[in-house]
């Protein structure tokens, strides 16, 4: 194979032609306000202007903000003139003021959409034909679900012209993985059919005002989506009504309340806070060998966000996701030389800080989750994380993160934020770690309700959507949808108990899944039938301002459609509906019953969801396609890419 320095040659005349799309808008508008793009052009001056956006309360006015950056040229890369006045060249700083996250929630087209849920009231001992007994009807509404769809060749095309500057030393690291064929690729305006966008999960971040949204960008060489070699994780900031926010700077502080100021003497370093652009890539450290690609998936995979309070009274995302790693190990034999001699290969969960750097000052904070007193498994991923307020109450701040290791025989992980993790809960004490977890798994985070409606109780309520995975049920090799889950804790006696009160059957949304291929999505039971939820965005309740009594809800989550888009949805009155179940109210004891009654129940029901979906959408041969389908022409651009990648053995050919 010839090296991509034999390439590069006649490669730089291409990379040369490629167009630098810079995104401009009107003039700026109001101080308060976030605008849909974030680099700003005054029409009178004809300047573009790059936006720098600071958190609420970090200054009392605008002149201790101006003030603030004026004894911090540095870090904002202004300089001073002969004269000692600052200039600030095409810089529009501004201090997010409150933004009400639910104006895009309250102008959705709602519909009606019905479903169940499997409770815990009544032991039915297993038997599935007892399932209607524990069975309730819910309502709730819906709106059409929206494609967030980012133009990844200009992703694609920064990317390249990162690593062409070397400007990046992230991507000095991974470029063996992605050259020279990104460099073909982007020429031939083929960049789609090697890159996918997948998983997105996103938070409101109130501090800003702003959606801050990581994806899972993977890449295969072959074209071929379920066998990329190398995935990494997108960021992405969208205003409150999901205009994202191109070239956007937060500044990233460890301290609120206005405090920088009169703690540093109107002067910052380095350690008090960061300027961050975006979008991005989350620079997460992970190991690859451009030799090895065989079964080798490299890079963070299934990224999961959550909001964790921090030590300086400020929440922070924290970025949940599983990767591949190799451990050296000796021989197992009875010689002991005390020398690694083989290498042991595993999948594993880890836990990344985005708005904090690890020791090398070059990729982000990174963290390895194990499990106290077990063996390390091959294969981990699927943990469903959640935060508990009773611990954050202990200490003002998060210390730990809650995972549902398994749904079926439900086990609760309790990890430190330096890693170490132990079972908080077990259902079945006798079952090892190692057992399968079952179909019902992963899915979103849990979201706390003590969050959106406190309530006088020591008991914590958490809601999320898992997803249950049924192979060969009816519709091609699998099929992925959400369920609903109601996760309960009550201590008693300084014992925890964790109990899945309720479990839907399986969620269609209303959304319509084509099939895994992509050229004939009208087979959609072929291969596998995928519609995975990623995330819960936003959850917001409209008060009664005299009784405080809840008017209405609004939730936002992110779905992911065949494994190749990101979508969110907007679902209305799902919370009042939860209330009227009685999770939130305390119970004795005695109520705790040791049952999986519910769950298997709503697996059930997946499957036969499985079976009618199958029935409905059978699979049919492209001779009973329309003739002239657009997807059947061939596509030259790529043809011409593999022709050439052969010629130079590029991977993939």
């Amino acid at each position: 194979m010839l090296s991509s320095r034999k390439f590069t040659g006649r490669l730089w005349q291409w990379s040369i032609a490629i167009i630098v799309t810079v995104f401009v808008c009107g003039t700026i508008t109001h101080y308060s306000e976030v605008s849909p793009r974030s680099l700003l052009f005054d029409a009178t001056s004809r300047k573009l202007y790059r936006r720098i956006l600071f958190p609420q309360n970090f200054a009392n006015n605008r002149d201790e903000l101006t003030n603030f950056i004026d004894a911090n040229p540095s870090a904002f890369k202004v300089k001073k003139s002969s004269s000692g006045r600052l200039k600030k060249p095409n810089l529009q700083f501004e201090q997010a003021l409150p933004q009400d996250p639910k104006s895009n929630q309250l102008k959705s087209s709602y519909h009606p959409y019905k479903f169940s849920v499997y409770n815990t009231l009544k032991d039915i001992d297993l038997e599935l034909n007892r399932c209607h007994e524990i069975k309730q009807e819910l309502n709730m509404f819906i709106d059409k679900a929206i494609d967030m769809k980012t133009p990844l060749d200009k992703v694609l095309e920064h990317l390249l012209k990162e690593l062409q500057h070397g400007s990046n030393p992230y991507f000095e690291d991974i470029q063996d993985l992605i050259l020279p064929e990104l460099k073909l690729q982007v020429h031939l305006g083929v960049v789609d059919k090697f890159w996918f966008r997948i998983a997105g999960s996103s938070t409101w971040l109130e501090d800003f005002g702003v959606h801050y949204m990581i994806s899972r960008v993977l890449y295969s060489p072959r074209g071929i989506r379920s066998r990329p070699i190398v995935s990494l994780t997108y960021a992405q900031i969208y205003d409150k009504d999901w205009n994202e926010l191109v070239g956007i700077n937060l500044v990233i502080p460890p301290i609120k309340n206005g405090t920088h100021v009169e703690e540093n003497e109107g002067k910052a370093t380095k350690k008090n806070f960061r300027l961050m652009e975006y979008p991005r890539f989350v620079a997460i450290p992970f190991w690859h060998d451009v030799d090895q690609f065989d079964n080798r998936y490299y890079g963070p995979e299934d990224p999961r966000l959550i909001l964790v309070m921090n030590e300086h009274g400020y929440e922070e995302p924290l970025l949940v996701y599983n990767s591949f790693y190799v451990d050296m190990r000796p021989y197992d034999d009875d010689e002991d030389l005390g020398e690694p001699k083989t290498q042991e290969f595993f999948r594993t969960m880890f836990i990344c800080w985005p708005w904090q750097l690890g020791e090398d000052k070059v990729h982000n904070k990174v963290v390895e989750l194990k499990i106290e007193n077990s063996e390390p498994m091959r294969a981990q991923k699927n943990w469903t994380p959640f935060i508990s307020f009773e611990d954050r109450n202990e200490v003002g701040y998060d210390r730990h993160i809650n995972f549902v290791f398994r749904w079926a025989n439900l086990e609760v992980l309790k990890c430190t934020l330096d890693g170490s993790c132990h079972f908080e809960y077990r259902f079945d004490e006798s079952l090892s770690v190692k057992n399968e977890v079952g179909p019902l798994r992963g899915g979103t985070q849990l979201f706390n309700l003590h969050s959106i409606i406190p309530f006088n109780s020591d008991k914590e309520v958490w809601v999320g959507f898992a997803r249950a995975h049924i192979d060969y049920c009816g519709c091609g090799k699998a099929i992925y949808r959400p369920n609903l889950v109601v996760v309960t804790k009550e201590t008693v006696d300084t014992e925890s108990h964790f109990m899945v009160t309720h479990v839907s059957s399986s969620l269609s949304l209303n959304v319509s899944v084509g099939g895994w291929d992509l050229q004939t999505p009208e087979a959609r039971c072929f291969r596998s039938s995928i519609l995975i939820p990623n995330g819960i965005s936003q959850w917001n309740v409209e008060k009664d301002p005299q009784s405080n009594a809840i008017l209405e809800d609004y939730l936002t989550i992110t779905l992911s459609i065949t494994d190749f888009t990101v979508h969110r949805i907007n679902i209305k009155g799902l919370l009042k509906e939860i209330i009227n179940l009685g999770v939130l109210k305390s119970h004795q004891p005695a109520w705790f019953m040791a049952s999986n009654d519910n769950i298997v129940c709503a697996i059930q029901a997946a499957t036969e969801f499985c079976q009618n979906y199958g029935e409905e959408n059978r699979i049919v041969g492209l001779d009973e396609f329309a003739d002239d389908r657009e997807s059947l022409v061939p596509d030259v651009a790529l043809e011409n890419y593999f022709h050439i990648a052969r010629l130079y053995e590029f991977r993939g050919t």
